[in-house]
C-alpha cells in the first residue's frame, strides 16, 4: 500500500491517494452504512468509509493499470 498527498494553494485543499495493488475492489460502490440507534446492533464494516465521506469534500475510486486508487479531497 502507498499513500500520496498533494497540497494545493488555489483552491486550498489537500488530496490523499490511497493506492494498493490488490484485486479490483471499489469500497465506495456499496450503499452507505445505516447507523442504528443502538451501536451494538451495528454490523461490522462500512463505518470507516461513511466517516471519511462525511468529513471530506470529494471521494472517489478508480482502477489504474493493476492498482486500486481511492482519492480523498478536503478543501478549506
Amino acid at each position: 500500500m502507498r499513500i500520496q498527498r498533494t497540497y494545493s494553494a488555489d483552491p486550498q485543499s489537500i488530496t490523499v491517494d490511497i493506492i494498493d495493488d490488490g484485486i479490483p475492489y471499489d469500497p465506495l460502490a456499496k450503499p452507505d452504512a445505516v447507523t442504528p440507534s443502538n451501536i451494538e446492533d451495528m454490523p461490522i464494516g462500512g463505518l470507516g468509509i461513511l466517516m471519511a465521506k462525511k468529513c471530506t469534500d470529494e471521494m472517489y475510486y478508480e482502477r489504474v493499470d493493476e492498482s486500486n486508487i481511492v482519492t480523498i479531497v478536503k478543501k478549506w
